[in-house]
């Protein structure tokens, strides 16, 4: 004997209910089916139609069962959803800079420029979205965990304008020129004729220069941790502006008297000289549209802040 609608239904809504309960829904269920179904039938409705139209309404089981387990019904529900959106977005700053830094090493080993940024989109994609994966999968637990009731209120809004995502990926991407040039003189597998290393960056930077340079990578770094922490104002927007601009032009000064790239580097791995030209005005350009950028992003965030307060 074929099992009706009803029964059908009533066994997929209770297998995904706890044991304890199974029995006891059961019984609810199939008494408001059956009232349901009696005022269709009274209507004229014929019993086949009456089933139907009443197992449409009461909807999918898997849902009613949520709603009788009080369990939620997506991933990431509306009470997580805004922190997980803003630990998201700080993720996308993982990508980059590991792109960068896989990029990087590849050149120091030797590794001819489109197969090194190949490995370095590649590991920059797979930790972005091993990271994004990790963070769904904790939050989804995090939904289904029991908790208190809580309501947003204005006191949860950040303190600063800039974005924690924003701000912690330029202090990565600091930290990583500050690493590369320090290691650059000893983290080098292309070696000359008598076994010395050379390395990627000029060796006229040692020991000299390098220190100003790093020196000028912290003093970013702090008015990263600064704003970010304190919120813009214009007197930190005009000193933003003197070690940006002055980081720029001092990072320009640098690549015109061959302080940048070490062009014995290139024409080792196979590259010729005029590669570590070619490299230096691209950076040179990126470099300058940051530095306008920044500056002026300095000074309108300063002014927001100043007309909402």
């Amino acid at each position: 004997m074929s099992s009706t609608l009803t029964d059908r239904y009533v066994s997929a809504l209770t297998r995904l209910l706890p044991s304890r309960q199974r029995k006891d829904i059961a019984q609810e269920l199939r008494a408001s089916i059956a009232d349901a179904m009696d005022e269709r039938l009274e209507a004229g409705m014929s019993e086949r139609d009456a089933e139907r139209e009443t197992l449409a309404e009461l909807g999918d089981p898997v849902l009613l069962a949520a709603r009788y387990t009080d369990r939620p019904t997506a991933l990431i529900g509306p009470r997580y959803y805004g922190d997980y959106r803003r630990l998201l977005g700080l993720l996308t700053t993982i990508g980059p800079g590991t792109a960068i830094v896989v990029t990087v090493a590849q050149v120091l080993y030797a590794v001819p420029l489109g197969l090194a940024l190949l490995a370095g989109i590649g590991a920059g994609l797979a930790a972005t979205a091993v990271s994004a994966v990790a963070l769904t999968a904790l939050f989804a637990i995090v939904e289904r965990l029991p908790r208190r009731a809580e309501t947003w209120a204005p006191v949860n809004l950040p303190e600063g304008d800039d974005s924690v995502g924003s701000a912690l990926g330029g202090i990565a991407f600091l930290l990583g020129v500050g690493a590369l040039l320090v290691l650059s003189p000893w983290f080098s597998s292309v070696v000359d004729a008598d076994g010395q290393g050379i390395p990627v960056l000029s060796p006229a930077l040692w020991p000299a220069w390098a220190p100003l340079i790093v020196g000028v990578l912290v003093v970013a770094i702090v008015f990263a941790v600064v704003t970010e922490y304190r919120g813009w104002s214009i007197p930190l927007a005009v000193a933003n502006a003197i070690v940006v601009l002055g980081g720029f032009g001092l990072f320009v000064w640098a690549a015109t008297h061959d302080l940048f790239l070490n062009a014995d580097f290139f024409e080792a791995i196979g590259w010729g000289t005029a590669a570590a030209g070619a490299i230096t005005v691209v950076v040179i350009a990126l470099l300058g549209l940051n530095a306008v950028v920044e500056t002026v992003g300095g000074f309108v965030k300063a002014r927001r802040r100043a007309v909402a307060s």
